[in-house]
């Protein structure tokens, strides 16, 4: 058009639909990390716990700590334990849970890389229910102490995994997320792991 016009021109126009599945709706984060982006005030500014111990073998050997650098989450094992529980994080635990609401599917986002290759056990945990329990309220579990489900295989390049719950959640939760690095680490030293984003979104059931 020439100049002060007002012609608008339009060069194409698409109109399309969405057809499948209308239970999802949007994804919206509701737990981040760095808590300075949480949206969640109840959770402290580092909502995160190191765990170098298993619950169920203790090796004195298995030695790590937690700290921020660079905007990266740095789990620095100075010496992998003996079992795959040993070696751990946790996010959301006790007095910060992560709170997810009812009536939907949970997304879990990692964005990850190590200093040698090794694997990662994922499990987000409804701190409602106690382990052990009939029903001990395991809401998404990647392991490798179990058949089809297959702990994440870390690189030494940065990698992005998204995990979804298999199934909407039918009441609120108080969760905890469990990584744990002890199976691979068998006995090695100076292991650096490093996280640049850790998320957990929701996507809600429409009506």
């Amino acid at each position: 058009p020439a100049e002060n016009s007002n012609e608008i021109y339009v060069k194409s126009v698409r109109f399309f639909k969405i057809e499948g599945n209308k239970e999802t709706t949007k994804i919206q984060d509701k737990f981040i990390l760095f808590g300075n982006a949480s949206p969640d005030n109840k959770n402290a500014k580092y909502p995160i716990e190191v765990y170098n111990q298993s619950d169920d073998v203790f090796d004195a050997a298995a030695k790590g700590t937690a700290y921020f650098e660079n905007n990266k989450l740095i789990y620095k094992i100075d010496e992998g334990g003996s079992d795959g529980g040993h070696n751990k994080l946790a996010f959301g635990y006790w007095d910060n849970p992560i709170n997810l609401p009812e009536k939907a599917y949970y997304v879990i986002t990692i964005t990850i890389k190590a200093s040698v290759e090794l694997t990662c056990n994922v499990t987000l945990h409804d701190m409602n229910r106690a382990w052990g329990s009939s029903d001990e309220g395991i809401l998404l579990r990647r392991v490798d102490f179990l058949d089809n489900s297959s702990p994440l295989s870390i690189g030494t390049k940065e990698q992005t995994f998204e995990l979804i719950t298999d199934a909407a959640s039918d009441r609120a939760n108080k969760c905890e997320l469990l990584l744990e690095f002890g199976k691979t680490l068998g006995g090695k030293k100076d292991v650096v792991i490093e996280i640049s984003e850790l998320k957990i979104g929701y996507r809600t059931v429409a009506n």
